[in-house]
């Protein structure tokens, strides 16, 4: 829930399409109601968005970032 909430509504509606649902290319951009082109680059600015945000606060993709009580 964390990782969605680190987009904003654009870039997660285009999030959980891309990543979840996986409509086609047509069906997600009559969904969105924008070009391939741009639904293509609003996917990719999401999954960099949450690749940045897990580097930063996952303890499991970093474990510097695990709460003290949990290094152990």
């Amino acid at each position: 829930m964390a990782i969605l909430l680190c987009l904003d509504i654009k870039h997660r509606v285009a999030y959980i399409l891309g990543e979840i649902f996986e409509p086609s290319s047509n069906e997600t951009c009559d969904i969105l109601e924008i070009s391939k082109e741009n639904f293509r680059k609003r996917l990719s600015r999401a999954r960099k968005e949450v690749i940045e945000f897990t580097s930063r606060t996952c303890g499991v993709i970093d474990k510097k970032n695990l709460v003290p009580a949990l290094k152990k």
